[in-house]
Formats: structure tokens, sequence, C-alpha cells
């Protein structure tokens, strides 16, 4: 379903072959404004889809879809840099894939897979875009390197709490229970 929300979205996935091209290309302040960028267009989409009652089961996949998407590429790219901890870029991976495999074998087995976000997870996001902007910042203010640690481990933290609860979640969805 074509809705204001769902378009922010959708612009937010134009950005990372962006993003990527100018963190390649060292352009660490354009990379922090794009961040920046991102994480409003996040908070617009939510916005418009719960003020004009345009919550679509696209949405509710596109929406992480596009924010795990811009994470996980980002924080790629930093992690081949020796920026991040490979680890912390794996707990991504392993978390983000678990989840699609979970909405997959919900789907497969006839269940509704695409459950809204929870408030920890959100955390999570807000938390690794945090990250990955200080990142960008700390490339040319070196006074960053105890935020990017801090954000470094509470992102990683809020990561291993939001695949605890959804997990829980989508076990329960499994046996039948509400999400």
């Amino acid at each position: 379903m074509k809705t204001w929300a769902n378009c922010v979205s959708m612009s937010r996935l134009l950005f990372i072959p962006v993003l990527i091209y100018a963190l390649i290309h060292q352009y660490y302040l354009i990379s922090a404004a794009i961040l920046v960028i991102s994480a409003i267009s996040d908070l617009l989409d939510g916005h418009l889809a719960r003020t004009y009652g345009e919550i679509t089961k696209l949405g509710m996949f596109l929406d992480p879809f596009a924010d795990k998407l811009l994470v996980i590429s980002a924080t790629t790219y930093f992690a081949t840099q020796g920026l991040v901890p490979m680890w912390y870029l794996l707990m991504l991976f392993y978390r983000d894939f678990s989840l699609l495999s979970g909405l997959i074998a919900l789907v497969w087995c006839g269940r509704e897979g695409i459950v809204p976000a929870k408030s920890f997870g959100k955390l999570s996001a807000g938390l690794s875009l945090s990250l990955l902007f200080f990142l960008c910042l700390h490339r040319y203010y070196s006074f960053f390197a105890l935020w990017v640690v801090c954000l470094l481990w509470g992102a990683a933290l809020f990561v291993a709490i939001s695949f605890v609860l959804y997990s829980y979640r989508w076990f329960r969805l499994f046996e039948g229970e509400e999400g």
C-alpha cells in the first residue's frame, strides 16, 4: 500500500548507497549528516503512520528493514576499518538474521509474522545509529572516543536484550499466543 509513511521508509533505503559511498570516500561529516537525516526520517514515518492512520503491514516490515540494513551496512564498513569489533557486527547479523528467519517460519506456518517494534528494539536501533553517528564524528574529533566506547557497549547490551525479547515474542506466536 502506498502511503506517505511507506514513502519515507523507502527513501531511507535510498540513503544507504549514498551513505556507503560517503563512508568509503571518508566523507565522515556527510555520513554523519546522512545518519541524522535517516534518524529523523525514521521518526517521521512512524509519526505519519500513527497520525494519519497509515499503519500497514508493508510499513511494519519496511521501516525496521530499512533501519537494520542501514545500520548493518555502516557497521560493516566500520568493522572493516577496525573501528568496531567484529563481535558486535556478528551480534547484529545474528539477531537480525534470526528475526528474519523467525518471520519466514511464522508466515510459512500460517501465523501472523509481522509484529510492531517494542521499546527495546527501538532503543537498540537508536543506540546503534548514535554509535555510527559518533564514529563518524570521532574520525574528526578524537574527544568523542569515550562516547563511542560507551555507545558500543550500550548498543551491544540492547541488541542482546532486544534479541531475547523478540525471540520470546516469536515463540509465543508459534504457540498460537498473541505477541
